[in-house]
């Protein structure tokens, strides 16, 4: 009669898979005695049953594992309580599976003598529930004696298991990740049970059944079951076929095992020497576990706008638009502008955007200044917390405008007279020069009478102004104006140009005004014939076309023989010629002298005028002639004459 002895194991998961194993050792087996009755019936049954005086010591199997990084679980080992004498059935144990021969280094064991054998006695662990399952070994170490034994029940108490700890399923967010939803990680729990006889003789070949079975709700992966035989064990096989790995020790793979999922392996072996033997069994396998979360990030955009070409001295805008164009709010934003030699930068450090969140943009506008020309690259850099950081560049042409500035009119002129005069500004640079503001200065002794464009007329500064758009590179243009003269000398007509940019030009036109008086006179004496003894009247006109006083104006008449002037205060008579008062004439004045003469010869008489004035530089003369006639019957003159008839 023989007795059979069953232990379970129960591998454990440990909180995180990623985590390793922790070493332990199963606890000596207590020891067991022999029945007293062979014959009794074996019970299934998972409570303790009171020892007998036979002894059956287990050793455990000596497992390396490398000890823990972080807090991981304790599993207690599993004690086991004493064996009684239970009687062997006359039965054998039925096989599962066909057993299949070893490698070439393991015996294979001869036929078994036919005999009856006890009825085995399983003890089942109770499954633990664990968050999380990483590889674990487990060891179990079924005490026997080769020795015709009574059947000993053995009950395994469950492993305590330690609480995991309370930030195992969630990591601390980082400033850029946060966590949405999370869900739970499913555990497999993977058991192994071990049937076989308590007790075997020497030379008797012996089989052993281990049933792994998955207990959790998740798939075991990489599940292997490692042996260690009893020393002395020869002829060893084994269904399914295992490798192994070392002196005395098998390893089955296994792979994955499914929920709930059961596979039965045999091993055949016999024992080769006496007294107490154990077989042991460890398995391994992994697990894996998925945690759903909703990463989200911010992520910063930057665009920045401006024209394409800039002027000189001429302030230039642009615009800067931030976005955040991920799904998560951005912090603490700034903006800087960073500007190449030949710019000065007119905007001061921005403020900080305190936060742009999903999809949110913020304007910002940044001002630079030309101090050079040719091509420019303005850099627009924003960074924010978490590290981010983008940029922009906006290249620009900066062009110089040259502005010259020239006049026209005339040089020299007389006091009173009208003259035009032009302002040319033109644009010899490579850049359009932009609101340009021409101012002429008109000096005092210039009057102005008209312009060809409109303009703005400062009454107290005396200065016209002209405001044009622009004028493009290699253009011109040309402001004109009429102006009389009021003063002699010489008049300065200052111009100054200037840009928007703070460009100037300057010129100035020099006219001389000359004053000069200008006389002339006109002869009118009495229509028609004039009879003999009647006195001509002659009325001489003296007009100042100058510009200045006519001094010294004289004005002489040289009567012909036979003619005579009349008495008059107004002019003196001296023999022939009649000489009037010197005087002077105003510029644009008239002076007229009168007198009157008798003939007393008839025909044509010619009286020659002369006219002499401190302007002109010799007499001015002209002669007029009047006709007189006899009719015989001649009256003397009433008048006196200054010169009698002949």
């Amino acid at each position: 009669m023989r007795a059979f002895i069953t232990a379970s194991v129960c591998a454990f998961g440990l909180w995180a898979s990623s985590l390793p194993a922790q070493e332990f050792e199963m606890p000596p087996s207590p020891q067991t005695t022999e029945s007293a009755d062979p014959n009794a019936a074996v019970a299934e049954t998972t409570t303790a049953v009171p020892a007998t005086d036979t002894a059956i010591e287990a050793k455990p199997l000596p497992v390396a594992v490398a000890p823990a990084q972080t807090d991981a679980p304790v599993v207690q080992p599993i004690e086991t309580t004493a064996p009684r004498a239970i009687p062997p059935t006359p039965e054998t144990i039925p096989f599962e599976q066909q057993a299949q021969p070893l490698p070439a280094n393991v015996e294979t064991a001869p036929a078994a003598t036919e005999q009856q054998a006890p009825a085995p006695i399983v003890s089942k662990a109770p499954a633990v529930t664990v968050q999380q399952a990483p590889a674990v070994t487990v060891q179990q170490a079924p005490a026997v004696t080769v020795q015709q034994a009574p059947a000993v029940t053995v009950q395994q108490a469950p492993a305590a298991m330690a609480a995991p700890p309370a930030n195992a399923q969630r990591l601390p967010a980082s400033p850029q990740l946060r966590v949405q939803s999370g869900v739970a990680a499913s555990l497999p729990i993977v058991s192994a049970e071990t049937v076989g006889p308590p007790n075997m003789l020497v030379g008797t070949p012996a089989m052993f059944r281990v049933k792994v079975t998955n207990l959790g709700d998740d798939v075991a992966r990489d599940v292997a079951l490692e042996v260690l035989l009893p020393v002395g064990a020869k002829d060893v096989k084994t269904a399914p076929q295992c490798v192994e790995i070392g002196p005395g020790r098998l390893r089955f793979a296994l792979g994955a095992l499914d929920v709930k999922a059961t596979r039965t392996l045999s091993i055949h072996l016999t024992p080769g020497a006496r007294g107490a033997a154990q077989l042991e069994t460890r398995v391994v396998y992994s697990s894996a576990s998925a945690l759903g979360m909703n990463v989200q990030q911010p992520q910063l955009k930057i665009e920045a706008t401006g024209a394409a070409d800039g002027v000189y001295s001429q302030q230039l805008e642009f615009k800067v638009v931030v976005t955040n164009t991920g799904d998560a709010p951005c912090r603490n934003i700034r903006v800087r502008q960073i500007v190449p030699a030949g710019l000065e930068s007119l905007t001061g450090a921005n403020d900080a955007i305190p936060q742009l969140n999903a999809g949110e943009r913020r304007e910002l506008t940044f001002a630079a200044l030309p101090k050079g020309v040719g091509e420019a690259s303005v850099r627009f850099e924003a960074t924010a917390d978490g590290d981010l950081r983008v940029s922009t560049v906006k290249t620009i042409n900066i062009t110089r405008p040259m502005i010259e500035v020239s006049t026209e009119g005339p040089s020299v002129n007389y006091l009173q007279r009208e003259g035009v005069y032009a302002i040319v500004v033109a644009n010899t640079g490579d850049g359009p020069a932009v609101n340009v503001q021409v101012i002429s200065s008109i000096p005092a002794g210039l009057k102005v009478l008209a312009i060809d464009r409109p303009a703005k007329f400062d009454q107290a500064k005396q200065q016209l102004t002209w405001t044009l758009a622009s004028i493009p590179v290699g253009g011109q243009e040309v402001m004109r104006f009429k102006a009389v003269t009021t003063a002699e000398g010489q008049l300065v007509h200052e111009v100054q140009v200037q840009t928007a940019s703070g460009m100037r030009a300057k010129t100035r036109h020099l006219t001389d005004v000359i004053s000069r008086a200008d006389v002339n006179m006109q002869i009118a004496d009495s229509p028609g014939p004039i009879q003999v003894g009647e006195a001509a009247i002659f009325e001489v006109q003296v007009r100042n076309r100058g510009t200045s006083e006519a001094r010294n104006v004289e004005l002489r008449a040289e009567l012909p023989s036979g003619m005579g002037a009349v008495r008059s205060s107004d002019y003196e008579t001296h023999a022939s010629e009649v000489r009037f008062p010197v005087t002077s004439i105003a510029p644009g004045g008239k002076q007229i002298f009168r007198f009157e003469a008798v003939s007393s010869v008839p025909g044509d008489q010619i009286v020659k005028f002369k006219l002499s004035a401190d302007s002109l530089s010799r007499e001015v003369t002209s002669e007029e002639s009047v006709y007189f006639y006899k009719t015989g019957r001649e009256r003397v003159a009433t008048r006196p004459l200054e010169k009698a008839a002949e």
